[in-house]
């Protein structure tokens, strides 16, 4: 604690902090401004927006959309003697799709359903 009100006390002089000089031998600028008259304000938060769930590459078409049959794939095997667990996908054209999985099964057994 004692340095720090040391590099205080030499930049209320008007002075480069001996700490600093070290550092930057070339020489260093520092600019000082006494607020402590003030009083502290928060900053403002910024300003929220909420993602619009919509992306474009530059330079990118809009892709259409392949149309699936959900029903027409047929569920991953699931063993009835592991435990089990539901998952819900939300695919691209706004369906959900509820699978019953082993939790030992691989993401990717969901990706190919």
């Amino acid at each position: 604690r004692q340095a720090e009100y040391m590099g205080m006390a030499e930049l209320n002089q008007r002075r480069v902090p001996q700490e600093l000089r070290g550092k930057y031998p070339q020489g260093l600028s520092v600019g000082l401004e006494d607020r402590r008259s003030e009083k502290y304000r928060l900053p403002t938060p910024p300003k929220y927006v909420a993602f619009s769930g919509k992306g474009v590459s530059l330079g990118e078409r809009p892709q259409t959309a392949q149309q699936v049959d959900v029903g027409a794939i047929p569920p991953p095997p699931v063993d009835e003697r592991k435990p089990m667990t539901t998952v819900q996908l939300r695919l691209h054209n706004g369906t959900t799709v509820r699978l019953i999985l082993n939790t030992t099964t691989k993401v990717a057994v969901s990706y190919t359903h």
